[in-house]
């Protein structure tokens, strides 16, 4: 009989029209739980929140900014600390009875030690042993929440308590939080019971930050604003070895140098009580080209924003050198390879300055490494002046200056002054040692 029934039961379940009310019954048995789920993390994560806080404070953190939130229906804010981190806090959602929500509420309270501890429907919540349980610090701990058969459940490590109930009389879940709201420089949690943490609102701190491209030998000035500054807040500006940046008037000014690297350029605000906030750019110049030839071939295959310009990080890309100059009457000199900083080798179709009979000056990077699949300047290179900023020589191939007689005859080559009887010893290299110099000799442009 028993045998009868549950295949009764299951050819039941598989008439198309039944099948397609399970179906239903189990999507929505589905978006319960899934609703379930996200109170639960909700309400988890606004514990951990306040927690957050009050370790914040505790440690001398301070809020730098406070800034409104909206999401399915519930408003919030979102906190910013002078480190940079963020958290969430939401107001309660309550049923549309008005349902005030559990029946035991969770709350925090500063006791006579000076440290704050969970509370839990006003009176401290205590462990086994009778210890108030702390919210902040290295004892801290923070409680956990769960929803079983439509109730609150709290655990702190001990078992779990049942709260109250978990939904208003619509299915709406409610949370343990009845408002977050912003008084001028304070930030309100209210707690159900009607319990409050006022939490002050430290300096804000607004200017532009990300990257900025520049030119160099140029005066740059970055507007900026610090609200809740007072008689003790000091605004200083700090920037890379060779900028020079300073405060003026509500302006981060910055001068660039002549020449460079990428810089940094940042400002500090500090409260005096051991709050600091700061803003950092990042200053990235854009590459002067002497040779418009030179400009266009590098332009073309590095220009990643198409601003028809070229800039350190961008040619930072580099890793090798792809384009040839290779039967150019009109190049006269590839001096900005210097800023090419990620490039190890030059391939070039193994020929880059073949046949370049205008060619005067090449610089080659501090980078590079490996030149032994380069026949560099082969027939015709009108090469005169060569510098290479590494230190170690770089490694040549044997046809590296092309054959005798066609290919390149510079008149100087210009080496790190460490490096001269390195490089008067390498392969190849000391093939040209004779002319191989001292950078510090090499006359200035």
């Amino acid at each position: 009989m028993r045998r009868f029934f549950l295949l009764t039961l299951l050819a039941i379940l598989f008439i198309p029209g039944c099948r397609g009310l399970v179906d239903k019954e189990i999507d929505s048995l589905q978006e319960q739980i899934d609703l379930l789920k996200r109170e639960v993390e909700k309400a988890n994560g606004s514990l951990e929140s306040i927690r957050s806080v009050l370790s914040q404070m505790e440690t001398g953190g301070r809020i730098s900014a406070i800034a409104p939130i909206e999401e399915g229906g519930r408003t919030g804010y979102r906190i910013t600390f002078n480190d940079g981190t963020s958290i969430q806090l939401w107001n309660g959602v309550e049923g549309a009875k008005g349902d005030t929500g559990p029946s035991a509420s969770i709350a925090v309270q500063m006791a006579e030690d000076g440290f704050w501890y969970w509370t839990l429907d006003g009176a401290w919540l205590q462990d086994g042993k009778g210890n108030r349980i702390r919210v902040t610090g290295d004892k801290g701990v923070t409680p956990e929440l769960k929803i079983e058969n439509k109730n609150w459940y709290l655990s702190y490590g001990e078992g779990w308590m049942m709260l109250g109930p978990a939904t208003g009389a619509d299915g709406h879940p409610v949370t343990f939080f009845s408002s977050v709201e912003q008084d001028g420089r304070t930030l309100v949690v209210t707690f159900l019971d009607g319990s409050q943490v006022r939490l002050p609102v430290g300096m804000s701190l607004q200017m532009e930050s990300g990257i900025r491209k520049v030119h160099w030998n140029t005066t740059y000035s970055f507007p900026f604003t610090v609200e809740g500054a007072n008689n003790n807040t000091l605004v200083v500006g700090h920037a890379s070895p060779g900028y020079h940046a300073e405060v003026k008037n509500g302006n981060l000014v910055v001068q660039t140098p002549s020449d460079g690297d990428i810089g940094t350029v940042t400002l500090f605000v500090s409260d005096g009580c051991g709050g600091v906030l700061n803003r950092s750019l990042t200053l990235d110049p854009l590459i002067e080209f002497k040779d418009p030839v030179a400009k266009r071939l590098c332009v073309a295959e590095w220009d990643t924003d198409k601003d028809g310009e070229l800039s350190l990080l961008e040619v930072r890309q580099a890793t090798s050198f792809p384009i040839t100059f290779a039967k150019n009457n009109d190049l006269v000199s590839m001096d900005e390879l210097r800023y090419f900083k990620s490039l190890s080798y030059i391939d070039g179709g193994m020929t880059a300055f073949y046949n370049t009979p205008a060619l005067v000056s090449v610089t080659l990077p501090s980078s590079i490494r490996d030149l032994s699949s380069c026949y560099l300047f082969f027939q015709q290179s009108g090469l005169k002046i060569l510098t290479v900023l590494a230190v170690e020589p770089p490694t040549l191939c044997t046809g590296f200056w092309g054959f005798s007689g066609t290919g390149a005859r510079p008149v100087a080559i210009y080496v790190p002054d460490q490096s001269v009887d390195l490089y008067k010893a390498a392969p190849y290299w000391k093939d040209r040692a004779s002319i191989i110099k001292p950078l510090s000799e090499k006359p200035a442009d």
